[in-house]
């Protein structure tokens, strides 16, 4: 059987963490720049699967907050105004 890299993993006491680090543009939104929980298990496959469906989650998060219009802006408004927000590739 071959071991699934899970680079967002780390172990604490036995128990699996996902630790994952917020977007920097994304930082004033969450308040932080590191994202941690724990995932309750000391079995490394089931973190690796709840970690990957968090990892998932996370990033649409993330790119629905990036791609949103905000509120109270008419979505016309919002592309007359030219403050498109275009992410880079890190």
């Amino acid at each position: 059987m071959t071991k699934v890299s899970a680079p967002y993993l780390y172990r604490k006491r036995g128990i699996y963490y996902l630790q994952k680090c917020i977007p920097k543009d994304l930082v004033p939104h969450y308040g932080a720049s590191l994202f941690q929980k724990s995932l309750r298990t000391k079995d490394r496959t089931q973190a690796v699967r709840i970690s990957s469906n968090l990892v998932s989650a996370l990033e649409r998060e993330w790119q629905e907050l990036r791609f949103s219009v905000p509120d109270g802006l008419a979505a016309s408004d919002f592309l007359k105004s030219g403050v498109m927000q275009v992410p880079t590739l890190t």
